[in-house]
């Protein structure tokens, strides 16, 4: 995360977050930043500001496969680590038999990494909404929320608690997040954050994402949905729900 005395940006694996923990940074003098710790999360609840990126859960899934596809990255490199067989079942070809084999595992483990677990959670979670609801939910809160969660037997009904307690109020969508940070900042909702006049010219909206998949970033959208029958893209989004939970809040502040 990157945290302030007033703010803190829970920066989401995947969502373009060393993109925009770069540009934060950039802006800021170090004295700023109370914590830098990449992916940290949140220890206690706090009334500070919460800025998150997310992303639609097809393109998350599809860039965390395709930067393994090119042998980068802790998720690739930890289970290419512990089970190589499995690594080169998800990782061994470019085709749809390789991602939803991968997909097999990641959407049916609750946990942030490959073979762990997160044991305040219930299992059924995928790994995107586990990554999620860590970044969300401090540790001090967690046995808590697994109280709640005895009563509950709907994941619409779980969605609603975690918005009700934990909602961010900034939300910026990867898909367009220099437009969306630009948006907000012109529309006054950034002012807590206390830019620096050269906020434009350091971050400028044509800036082109770091760190990206290359062969997630050079295919249109059409092209990648060939990697993925209807069954497995339908359950990407069942899954998820979280995700497109925050994606409609995005939506009522952005709307352009």
């Amino acid at each position: 995360m990157l945290e302030t005395n007033s703010w803190i940006y829970l920066d989401l694996e995947k969502t373009g977050c060393t993109f925009l923990r770069s540009k934060l940074i950039g802006l800021f003098p170090d004295s700023e930043f109370t914590n830098t710790e990449k992916h940290m999360i949140q220890n206690f609840k706090s009334s500070r500001i919460k800025i998150l990126t997310i992303r639609d859960p097809f393109n998350y899934y599809f860039s965390l496969w395709s930067y393994g596809l090119e042998k980068r990255g802790g998720f690739y490199h930890q289970i290419n680590r512990i089970n190589p067989s499995v690594c080169q079942k998800f990782y061994g070809e470019k085709n749809i038999n390789s991602f939803e084999s991968f997909l097999d595992f990641a959407l049916n483990h609750t946990a942030r990494y490959p073979f762990l677990f997160e044991r305040w959670l219930p299992n059924g979670f995928d790994i995107y909404s586990t990554r999620i609801l860590s970044m969300l939910i401090p540790i001090d809160e967690r046995a808590k929320l697994a109280f709640k969660m005895k009563e509950i037997n709907k994941i619409s009904e779980f969605n609603k608690l975690i918005i009700d307690l934990y909602k961010p109020e900034i939300i910026l969508k990867t898909e367009t997040l220099n437009s969306d940070f630009h948006y907000l900042v012109k529309k006054g909702m950034m002012n807590f954050l206390n830019l620096p006049t050269q906020w434009i010219e350091a971050f400028p909206i044509s800036a082109k994402p770091i760190n990206s998949s290359n062969i997630s970033s050079n295919l249109e959208d059409s092209n990648k949905k060939k990697f993925i029958s209807k069954k497995y893209l339908d359950l990407i989004y069942k899954k998820s729900s979280i995700s497109l939970e925050l994606i409609k809040i995005r939506n009522d502040l952005i709307k352009q």
